[in-house]
């Protein structure tokens, strides 16, 4: 202001408090405007930024300063649902967790975001980390979209809540779903075996009752 025509602006970026950084000097146009776009060709990470610009002075214009005009860049967001069987009758049986990326509501993303899935046992309020999975898909069957997937350790009788944090990246943000698990007590099973299986009459027989806890494993 005001606006003649010509010239060049000067626009500085800085983010979350670091040195500035040359973004662009367009040209002022007719109607005394400049404008940069700072998304192409600049690596705009999430964060808090800090924005200026100064115009380098024209003719009978001199040069002057902008105030500063701070903005902040979110992640881009992200889904993820962690599925598993609702009831695992064998104790020593791994539980298999699953767990579906997705892009959040809003981004005119398709698809579902590769990268790591960390899974919690969050049992009563506790946080024990169970390990990592790619995403990745299945190769062995059609249609299937990208998962992690893992096979989360036995767990004695009781009900359990497993957590997925699906980890993101620079760019994408993190997200957690949750799922809960009950094991059962394994079955049994008892045989019944009398020796020597013929006798007579006033004889002693000896009844054997074995009993066997089935396992994952048989």
């Amino acid at each position: 202001s005001p606006t003649p025509p010509g010239g060049q602006v000067q626009f500085y970026l800085s983010r979350d408090g670091g040195p500035e950084l040359h973004v662009g000097n367009p040209p002022v146009s007719e109607d005394g405007h400049a404008s940069v776009n700072i998304h192409n060709g600049q690596n705009i990470l999430p964060g808090a930024y800090v924005l200026r610009a100064e115009f380098m002075g024209y003719g009978p214009a001199q040069p002057s300063v902008s105030s500063s005009t701070a903005f902040t860049v979110l992640p881009i967001p992200t889904s993820v649902a962690v599925t598993a069987p609702e009831n695992v009758h064998l104790p020593a049986a791994p539980i298999r967790l699953q767990a579906l990326t997705g892009w959040g509501a809003g981004t005119g993303r398709t698809g579902e975001p590769g990268g790591t899935v960390t899974f919690f046992d969050v049992t009563g309020g506790g946080r024990v980390e169970l390990g990592s999975a790619t995403v990745t898909l299945d190769c062995c069957v059609m249609y299937q979209p990208m998962m992690a997937h893992f096979d989360a350790p036995g767990r004695l009788p009781g009900t359990y809540e497993f957590e997925a944090r699906y980890d993101g990246s620079t760019t994408v943000g993190q997200s957690t779903s949750t799922v809960s698990v009950t094991v059962a007590k394994a079955p049994s099973q008892v045989t019944l075996q009398g020796y020597p299986p013929t006798i007579q009459a006033n004889h002693e027989v000896v009844f054997t009752a074995r009993g066997q806890v089935m396992t994952a494993s048989g």
